[in-house]
C-alpha cells in the first residue's frame, strides 16, 4: 500500500472518525442519550462481555486455541473491535501474528454484518428504532463498522434515530474497556503496571466524554435558547453545520476503513480461531436480537 494513502487511512480511522462522533453528540438531547443509554447497558454486560467471554474459553479448551489468541478476539468481539484487540494486547503476552489474526477475524464478520444487520434489524425492529439502534450497537464489532452500518440504516430506511442510538450503545459499550484490561492483567498475573496504565492512556476512548459533552451543549442550548428567540435562529444554523460536518468526516473514515481493511492475516494460524471467532459473531447477533425481543 502506498505510504500515502496508508497514512491517511490511518488519520481517518484514529482521529477523523473520532471527531466526526464527537460532533454527533449535537444530534442528542441528554434526556435521549439516558434512554438509549438505560436500554443498552444491561445488554451490554450480559451479553457482549460475559456471554462472549464464557463462550470462548470453552470454545478455546475444545479447539485448543491458545489462551492469548483467544483473548483477543474475545475482547475485540465483546468490547471496540480493533482499538480493544491493540489495547489488550499490550496486557496479553501475544505476538505479531496473533494480533494480526484477530484483527483478521473481527474486521473480516465486522464488515460483513455492517452490510447485512441494517436489513435484518429493518426486519426484526421495524417499529422500534432503540431496538434496531442498540441491535447494531451491540451485535457489530468495531466502531467504524457499526458507524457505517447506523448510517446506512438511516439513508435506507429514514430513520435517524435508529443511528443515534445505535452510535451511543456502541460508545457505552467501548467504554467497558476500562474494566476489561485490569481483569485480563489479574486473570494472567500480569503485574506491570506501567503497561495497564499506558493501555488506557493510548487507547482508552476518551473521544466517548467529547460525545458527551456535545449532548450537554445540544440539551443546555435547547434550554435556554428555545425561549431567546433572537438567538434561536442562530442556534439552529449551529445545530445544522456541526451535523453535516460528522456526517462528512464519518464519509472520509468510512473510506479510509476500506482502504485499511486487509484480511490476509487470517490465513497464517488457521482455521481455528477463524471458526471461533465465527461463532462468537453469531451468537452476540443472535443473544442480542433474544434479548431485546423480550425486553418490554
Amino acid at each position: 500500500m502506498n505510504s500515502n494513502i496508508d497514512e491517511f487511512a490511518s488519520i481517518g480511522l484514529k482521529h477523523i472518525l473520532k471527531v466526526g462522533i464527537v460532533f454527533l453528540g449535537i444530534r442528542l438531547s441528554f434526556h435521549e442519550f439516558l434512554n438509549y443509554g438505560v436500554a443498552s447497558i444491561l445488554i451490554i454486560i450480559i451479553n457482549n462481555i460475559l456471554l462472549v467471554f464464557i463462550f470462548l474459553t470453552l470454545v478455546r479448551n475444545i479447539l485448543k486455541i491458545k489462551n492469548s489468541l483467544t483473548y483477543l478476539i474475545a475482547i475485540g468481539t465483546g468490547i471496540c473491535g480493533v482499538t480493544a484487540i491493540i489495547a489488550a494486547s499490550s496486557v496479553i503476552k501475544s505476538n505479531k501474528n496473533e494480533i494480526s489474526y484477530a484483527v483478521g477475524v473481527i474486521t473480516l464478520f465486522g464488515l460483513i454484518t455492517m452490510f447485512a444487520y441494517p436489513y435484518l434489524a429493518h426486519i426484526l425492529f421495524e417499529n422500534d428504532s432503540i431496538k434496531a439502534g442498540i441491535f447494531l450497537g451491540t451485535s457489530i464489532h468495531d466502531t467504524a463498522q457499526v458507524t457505517a452500518a447506523g448510517m446506512n440504516y438511516a439513508e435506507i430506511f429514514k430513520d435517524q434515530k435508529v443511528f443515534d442510538a445505535a452510535i451511543t450503545t456502541k460508545l457505552i459499550r467501548n467504554s467497558f474497556l476500562v474494566i476489561a484490561i485490569p481483569i485480563l492483567a489479574i486473570m494472567l498475573n500480569n503485574k506491570k503496571n506501567t503497561k495497564i496504565k499506558n493501555s488506557f492512556i493510548n487507547h482508552f476512548p476518551f473521544f466517548v466524554f467529547g460525545f458527551v459533552f456535545f449532548v450537554l451543549v445540544r440539551s443546555l442550548g435547547d434550554i435556554y435558547l428555545i425561549n431567546h428567540e433572537v438567538y434561536f435562529s442562530g442556534w439552529s444554523t449551529i445545530i445544522f453545520l456541526l451535523e453535516n460536518l460528522s456526517k462528512w468526516f464519518i464519509l472520509i473514515a468510512m473510506v479510509a476503513l476500506g482502504i485499511k481493511t486487509d484480511l490476509t492475516q487470517i490465513v497464517n494460524l488457521g482455521p481455528k480461531p477463524l471458526l471461533a471467532g465465527f461463532a462468537a459473531a453469531i451468537l452476540v447477533g443472535m443473544s442480542s436480537i433474544a434479548y431485546l425481543m423480550f425486553l418490554n
